[in-house]
């Protein structure tokens, strides 16, 4: 007798996150994630290792799965040919690959229309409008991701630096990573060499700063509020719409957000990997 159900993946540069979902049960796992562009193999691996202890936490053969119907909505799948070549990696028969985008949304805003943050270690914005999905931003931290932990972590470090020159105000935060890093010097050669990851780490402490009425974390987060402000504005928002912006950071910045944003401020429905699990039943 054949296995029933389907799997949902969502695959970030941080976690894998898996799912088997049936009509009677749902098993949930999470491991070590990995980006597509950044490492294609490395990105494989880990939803590999991911569906092998899905299988022994659901106490299955790991094959039982493979012949699942399963969407991943992957970080870094940019390209029908990078969706491709990911899928001749995975032991998977019937897949549908797509960038994270759609699933965080679709998992944030069910079945409705409305505007979607997502701000965790990158970041991008959406709207959907009748079932019409734009998005804008998720760059790449070299570029883009404003508002991101990632981005959040690199301009605090940019402003340590420039108030130990006397170029900005200096706070016990900015003094507190010049202090960590060992000064410029450290601090700059960490920068040079850390990912996006890592300078995601810094956020916490810039959050938890603001929250202490720190004057350069109070501004960080300004800042970046002014970001999701812009970019949900130019997405089309209309005072009324939905607006969800789901996570610990997306909480932090919400005191920044222009009022009439913050008014319209909506739990999410799901996360990225229960809007996985929806897209996988039209697999």
């Amino acid at each position: 007798m054949s296995l029933s159900g389907h799997i949902g993946v969502d695959c970030g540069g941080t976690h894998c996150r898996i799912a088997w979902e049936t009509e009677a049960r749902r098993v949930d796992y999470i491991g070590r994630g990995s980006n597509f562009t950044v490492n294609p193999r490395a990105c494989a691996d880990a939803i590999i290792e991911a569906l092998g202890h899905l299988a022994q936490k659901a106490q299955l053969a790991p094959e039982d799965l493979h012949d699942l119907p399963c969407y991943l909505g992957v970080a870094g799948v940019l390209t029908p040919k990078q969706a491709e070549q990911l899928a001749t990696l995975l032991p998977l028969s019937t897949t549908l690959i797509e960038e994270d985008r759609r699933a965080a949304v679709v998992g944030a805003l069910g079945a409705g229309n409305g505007c979607f943050a997502a701000l965790g270690t990158g970041s991008f914005f959406a709207r959907v409008t009748q079932d019409r999905l734009r998005t804008l931003g998720g760059h790449g931290l070299a570029l883009g991701d404003e508002a991101s932990a990632a981005w959040l972590g690199r301009e605090a470090l940019r402003w340590s630096l420039h108030a130990g020159d006397g170029l900005a105000e200096a706070s016990a935060l900015t003094r507190a990573l010049l202090e960590e890093f060992g000064g410029a010097h450290g601090l700059s050669a960490f920068a040079a060499k850390a990912t996006s990851t890592e300078f995601g780490s810094l956020a916490r402490g810039v959050t938890r700063a603001a929250g202490q009425g720190d004057v350069v974390g109070r501004a960080l987060l300004h800042r970046g509020a002014g970001w999701i402000c812009r970019s949900i504005r130019a997405l089309g928002w209309q005072p009324g719409d939905v607006f969800c912006a789901p996570g610990a950071l997306s909480a932090a910045y919400e005191p920044h957000l222009d009022p009439d944003l913050r008014a319209t401020l909506t739990p999410p429905k799901g996360s990225a990997l229960d809007g996985a699990l929806i897209l996988a039943q039209h697999v």
